[in-house]
């Protein structure tokens, strides 16, 4: 009780609530101007400076986030760095500091572009891109044939090939050990049109995941992937140019310049095998019994991709190191493993766990660059949110007079300017939201964490996985939190999004046991009227997750609680009456709202009016009788008596979302409205008492699930 009661006073200290109202046209007050500024800017600044000490330094862990004296000290940090920018008017380099900000920009060099944050990609709008940087990443180094130099991959001057150059390319392509194979291929008919059929890169990709994956398929796939070979290859699909090409390589002439360049490339070959450093990497990968992840855990990526390099070089050119003639104790050792089957697999096993150690350490510097961008760019808002409070007034009435004269007014998303700063400046066309591509990617991963802990809190709590769980969906919170809740509703039955090209969500499909790890997990759904105006297919997805769920063929090791419940559901519609084909339709049926189309619960004015009723069991039939029509395909608006009931059974939670610092669970009616009209229906209909939840999804950069109790007192 004493750490409940100690997590409420935090949080309860830490609402946001802006300073004054917004009026059309009129200038906030500096003071209110400046905090709200400073509201708009803590979440993503604290958070980012607390996952900062986290990978820079080791001293959090995940658990850290909901600790409040811990989360305490960034918030004080990150409100001195606020005071700095907006008091004494600090850059955002030297609030940063010298570390951290060349890090940065170290990394900016070395990845470019850092993807959209969660939620601001969505609210940014035209705004947003407008504003945003384009940072390129620094470019690659090629080489160029014609003066023999490494250039910018930008400034490398093309040369349209014709004949002449591609009997150079050939010349070069067929005195590579790597690629004379394959100029080989090209004389035969067979072959060549095997080769070529890989230039459709549709081809190529079936051909990457074929199963028959073997030493021919790898040359085949490295060939193509080779610029100056694909390039003659699309070259000579003219049969007269291959037929040239043929002839002018069996001639004496290339023979004699093919001979000449093997030699040289086989010089340099010599040298590189040979050389200290690269023998030494190749042992020091090979020799080590025990992990060898332990061991290259306190290398940099550098010397790791470095190690790789190594490696590799001897196994490209496996054929020619074993042919070297040399007294070196060290090449000896090489070549005794490049010829023994048991040496290889050991050296592949180690190279793999140095490949794999590269891909997790470049994805941890990258989530470090994400996480130190998103710092900089909150440093930066802040005097960047404060210009936009003060422009807003002048915007808007810009925009209206504008507006009233028939003129253009760009687009932009608006609401609660703390939640979403790109709300102002003011003076925008406002948009709601396009329902087909959501759950958005981000979104669904905030749902599948959130779903996670309401799952943990029913363990914690009961100690078992919960039955069912009760949603509300609102058409407001699903512009702002981009079908967060739908996400969740998703991940908790088992089932994941699947997106087209475009990023359209327009079907969905089981995830598998092996990766869900739990029970799915069943569903009941009550939508307000605006959330089925703009998202109609958004709960024709739900319907086709329930149906996909309810069949889904399960190994038996977690309880499948969605087959459960429709095979209750189906008994029990047929014990009210219903016939056996139609209790089969209507028994994955979960997704319910307002009758004949209606808006709202209709129990608003019952509840207000404590003369009118007097137990709990009057609101509850009112609120079923009101929000009792299903929402599925032939069964659209429609009310059958004891539906919604039957499809109440076993729920066990009820979660509402909670997205806005405008309202809360107490000043927002409708929250009892919906929340607690389905809380009451769930009390009278099944005789137990569901726990409640909020999404609380407020910081974006912190969302998490908050007990009923904890939010409303």
């Amino acid at each position: 009780t004493v750490l409940v009661l100690e997590h409420y006073m935090y949080h309860l200290e830490r609402e946001k609530i802006t300073t004054g109202l917004h009026e059309f046209g009129i200038q906030f007050e500096d003071k209110e101007l400046l905090e709200t500024a400073r509201m708009m800017s803590i979440d993503p600044l604290a958070t980012s400076l607390m996952e900062l000490d986290e990978m820079e330094k080791g001293v959090v862990d995940s658990s850290m986030k909901k600790n409040n004296g811990m989360m305490e000290r960034y918030i004080a940090e990150a409100h001195k760095m606020i005071d700095k920018v907006l008091y004494k008017s600090y850059n955002t380099a030297s609030v940063m500091g010298d570390s951290r900000y060349s890090r940065l920009k170290e990394l900016e060099n070395k990845y470019g572009v850092v993807e959209s944050e969660v939620i601001s990609a969505y609210y940014g709008g035209a705004y947003a891109r407008k504003k945003a940087k384009k940072k390129k990443a620094k470019e690659k180094m090629v080489y160029d044939r014609s003066t023999h130099k490494m250039v910018k991959q930008s400034e490398l001057k093309k040369a349209a090939l014709n004949t002449n150059r591609a009997k150079e390319i050939a010349v070069h392509l067929s005195a590579s050990r790597l690629s004379r194979k394959g100029m080989e291929w090209i004389k035969t008919d067979k072959t060549f049109k095997e080769i070529s059929s890989l230039l459709n890169s549709a081809t190529l990709h079936k051909f990457k995941m074929s199963s028959d994956w073997d030493e021919k398929v790898n040359n085949m796939v490295s060939l193509i992937e080779n610029e100056s070979y694909k390039e003659l290859l699309t070259f000579i699909q003219d049969s007269i140019e291959r037929k040239n090409l043929i002839e002018y390589l069996s001639s004496q002439t290339a023979r004699k310049k093919i001979e000449g360049q093997s030699l040289k490339i086989d010089a340099y070959l010599f040298d590189k095998a040979i050389d200290m450093e690269k023998m030494n990497g190749f042992l020091f990968v090979y020799r080590f019994k025990d992990s060898i992840k332990g061991l290259l855990k306190n290398k940099s990526i550098i010397e790791l991709e470095q190690l790789a390099k190594q490696v590799q070089f001897y196994q490209d050119y496996q054929e020619f190191i074993i042919e070297i003639e040399h007294e070196n104790a060290n090449i000896n050792a090489i070549q005794a493993v490049l010829t023994s089957k048991e040496a290889l697999k050991k050296l592949n096993a180690n190279l793999l766990a140095v490949k794999n150690l590269i891909a997790e350490l470049t994805q941890k510097e990258k989530h470090l660059f994400k996480t130190l961008q998103r710092y900089y760019d909150a440093l930066n808002s802040v005097s960047t949110f404060r210009n936009n409070l003060i422009e807003a007034p002048k915007q808007e009435l810009a925009a209206f007079v504008n507006g009233m004269n028939g003129g253009y007014i760009a687009p932009g998303s608006g609401g609660d300017m703390v939640s979403n700063p790109y709300a102002v400046p003011t003076g925008k066309n406002l948009y709601s939201i396009n329902a087909e591509i959501t759950p958005t990617k981000a979104a669904f991963e905030i749902a599948k964490d959130l779903a996670g802990q309401v799952i943990h809190q029913h363990i914690k709590k009961h100690g078992e996985f919960p039955k069912k769980v009760a949603y509300t969906l609102w058409g407001g919170e699903f512009i702002r939190n981009q079908g967060m809740n739908i996400g969740q509703i998703l991940y908790m039955l088992g089932v994941e999004p699947v997106r087209n090209h475009v990023g359209r969500v327009y079907d969905v499909k089981l995830i598998p046991m092996s990766e869900l790890k739990r029970p799915r997990i069943d569903v009941v759904v009550q939508t307000s009227g605006q959330f089925r105006d703009i998202a109609a297919s958004r709960i024709y997805l739900i319907n086709k997750a329930i149906a996909l769920a309810s069949n889904a063929s399960d190994n038996d090791e977690y309880p499948n609680f969605v087959k459960e419940g429709t095979e209750l559901a189906e008994s029990q519609l047929k014990e009210k009456g219903l016939s056996a084909k139609e209790a089969k339709k209507f028994s994955t049926v979960r997704v319910f709202g307002g009758v004949n189309g209606n808006y709202g619960t209709a129990i608003m004015e019952l509840v207000e009016q404590g003369d009118r009723w007097e137990t709990e069991e009057q609101i509850a039939n009112q609120y079923i009788q009101n929000m009792g029509a299903m929402y599925a395909e032939g069964s659209w608006s429609q009310y059958r008596e004891g539906m919604f009931e039957t499809m109440l059974q076993n729920t066990e939670v009820v979660v509402h979302p909670r997205t806005s610092n405008v309202t809360g669970p107490i000043s927002l009616d409708h929250v009892y409205e919906f929340m607690g009209g389905i809380t009451a229906s769930i009390r009278v209909t099944t005789g137990k008492d569901p726990d409640g939840y909020f999404n609380d999804a407020r910081n974006r950069y912190n969302p998490y699930v908050q007990e009923l109790k904890e939010a409303i007192w």
